[in-house]
């Protein structure tokens, strides 16, 4: 009976290419950090938006997506610093969609504040009947918390343990 071949020579595992330590390039040639690209609205549902607003067989390219990513993430953050401004002003720490809609209306946007304020109201009354929703469920069940205490029969009054003393002489 032969003996089986020796094992091959254990190889060092292989080692991964080093992580580039330069920033990304956009095609222009502009550096994008990671803070940068981080800001960016995801340019899958900014493309989604463009496709809504033009005729079905129009193509959108490469660059014309990236723009109006870009352009849209500026908008979005313009607006979201003249909010927070207000906000700090006012000496409160939480943005609301309110203080959104007052922002779009100081930028001169007057054009969007319409059917961000629609929007809004809708958001709001929906949240409201979520809110009765729970509420209505809530009581449902304290209800039936308080029913359920009122038909249990009243605990008997607990027994001393049965001791040593009170079973008797133990034999030995």
């Amino acid at each position: 009976m032969e003996a089986p071949p020796p094992p091959p020579p254990a190889q060092p595992p292989k080692k991964k290419p080093p992580q580039s330590t330069q920033p990304e390039t956009a095609e222009d040639g502009q550096t994008l950090f990671d803070d940068e690209l981080d800001r960016l609205l995801p340019v899958g549902t900014v493309a989604s938006v463009m496709r809504a607003a033009i005729p079905q067989e129009a193509k959108i390219g490469r660059d014309a997506r990236e723009a109006a990513q870009d352009c849209a993430s500026e908008f979005v953050a313009f607006v979201a610093s003249e909010a927070s401004d207000a906000c700090a002003a006012a000496g409160r720490r939480i943005m609301t969609g309110r203080d959104v809609v007052d922002a779009v209306v100081r930028l001169g946007f007057d054009r969007q504040a319409a059917p961000l304020e629609a929007f809004l109201s809708t958001c709001v009354e929906k949240r409201r009947g979520e809110n009765k929703v729970k509420r209505a469920k809530r009581a449902k069940v304290v209800a039936a918390q308080a029913a359920a205490a009122a038909t249990e029969e009243p605990a008997a009054p607990a027994q001393p343990p049965l001791g040593p003393a009170l079973l008797g002489p133990q034999p030995i």
